[in-house]
């Protein structure tokens, strides 16, 4: 629209997670970008690295996937996401609410996420932090895909505004994360047959 081509530098004071920035990397325009929020500045640099090997990921993906399967095995969850104090399913013997009783941050109440949640979200982010990651643009990946799981497992919306909805006794946190873990990768692929880029 502005007739920005090639021959131009493109500077963004206000980078965000780093939208014009792929815009212009995607089109071979020079770009760079100013970004105070370190949230920002991870999930920009993160989304701009485009040369990581699909094999790997995949690979990293399915040892990651497995220990996360083991360790949610073992808690009882609710049996289903109502707002009421529900029975716990066989499956496991440790209770996620004592889990979250010990863990929680304080300034993270119940009220934002429920207890079943939470505990399954800690469980996946210590299975990352104990994860020997060869490549730590690789680890970067998994934890930004980890980070876009959180608020759709929370009991917080935004838009417009900040606002807290009925409270979720449960969610399958683990479908969530695989889910977007599982377009990330897609996403990539697509980068690399588009650019023909390393894989």
């Amino acid at each position: 629209r502005e007739k920005i081509n090639k021959t131009h530098f493109v500077v963004d004071p206000f980078l965000g997670s780093g939208t014009t920035m792929i815009c212009c990397k995607s089109k071979g325009i020079s770009s760079g970008g100013v970004e105070a929020n370190d949230f920002f500045k991870f999930a920009s640099e993160t989304k701009l690295e485009w040369s990581l090997d699909i094999k790997i990921l995949e690979m990293e993906k399915n040892i990651i996937l497995n220990l996360v399967e083991k360790q949610l095995s073992q808690y009882k969850w609710p049996t289903s996401s109502s707002q009421e104090v529900l029975p716990f399913e066989k499956s496991g013997y440790l209770d996620p609410n004592k889990y979250a009783q010990i863990n929680r941050p304080k300034l993270l109440l119940e009220k934002y996420i429920s207890n079943a949640p939470f505990t399954k979200l800690d469980l996946i982010k210590k299975c990352l932090l104990n994860h020997k990651w060869t490549d730590d643009r690789v680890k970067n990946f998994f934890f930004l895909s980890y980070a876009t799981t959180v608020l759709p497992v929370s009991n917080v919306r935004y838009g417009p505004g900040f606002g807290v909805i009925k409270p979720k006794i449960d969610v399958n946190v683990l479908t969530e994360f695989k889910k977007r873990l599982n377009r990330m990768i897609s996403d990539m692929k697509n980068i690399n047959k588009k650019y023909s880029l390393v894989n």
